[in-house]
């Protein structure tokens, strides 16, 4: 009897591993040697592309930071100030299942401590996972005042963090104008290497794999229960 219950917990608690699968997907330094604005003001967005690793596919939350020590009091931007994070599904220019296709959105408040300092903030976010493709990506975007430069960017590569050119930029010169269900309105979509930026964002994404709905979750249990109801019997 004890062998029989113990085969049905370890079901259980195996149709539970994935609540505790966790990663941080990340391409930067964790050092921003720049920062990048519109110079006639208005909203700038900068995304990172990230391929699903492991089955953890659906994002959680979203870290980002704005400026850069490097030049402090240029980001152009505020503490409280409101800012928005993103997750797509596909690639910024692709097609078929591979076509951007926005999962989630949320908003965050700008934390002083965040500004000109690397320091990341994280926002949570309620977003489908990546289905389809195992490509995704991520985004931030928030309105800067005019020859101010919101953007953290890496432009120095290290050996644990090198350029990999899975950057973009968008954006439009009017305030709270970027449309993330149109990536290449406004200003219009540019990788950062032929936008003359090349270089990492600094923004990470948080994902898990995704969790079965109660639903299912209740299913899973009847269905132990019933395996441990007919080895009793036999």
């Amino acid at each position: 009897m004890n062998y029989r219950f113990s085969a049905v917990a370890a079901v259980a608690f195996f149709g539970l591993m994935g609540v505790a699968s966790a990663q941080t997907y990340v391409s930067d330094s964790g050092a921003s040697q720049n920062s990048v604005g519109l110079t006639g003001g208005g909203d700038i967005a900068w995304m990172e592309q990230f391929t699903v690793s492991g089955g953890l596919s659906k994002v959680i939350s979203i870290q980002t930071c704005f400026g850069t020590p490097a030049f402090p009091g240029g980001p152009g931007v505020t503490a409280g100030q409101s800012f928005r994070v993103f997750v797509w599904s596909g690639t910024p220019t692709g097609a078929g299942v591979d076509a951007p296709t926005l999962l989630g959105t949320a908003n965050g408040t700008v934390s002083a401590a965040s500004i000109d300092s690397d320091v990341f903030q994280t926002v949570s976010i309620t977003a489908s996972a990546v289905t389809g493709t195992t490509n995704f990506l991520i985004g931030a975007d928030i309105d800067g005042a005019a020859g101010g430069f919101p953007a953290p960017l890496q432009q120095t590569a290290t050996g644990s963090a090198p350029i990999l050119d899975n950057s973009w930029v968008a954006g439009s010169t009017t305030a709270g104008g970027f449309d993330p269900n149109n990536l290449s309105g406004g200003i219009g979509l540019f990788k950062n290497s032929a936008a003359g930026l090349p270089g990492n964002w600094l923004i990470r994404a948080d994902a898990v794999n995704p969790v079965p709905e109660p639903a299912s979750m209740a299913v899973l249990g009847l269905g132990a229960v019933a395996m441990l109801r007919r080895r009793r019997k036999a």
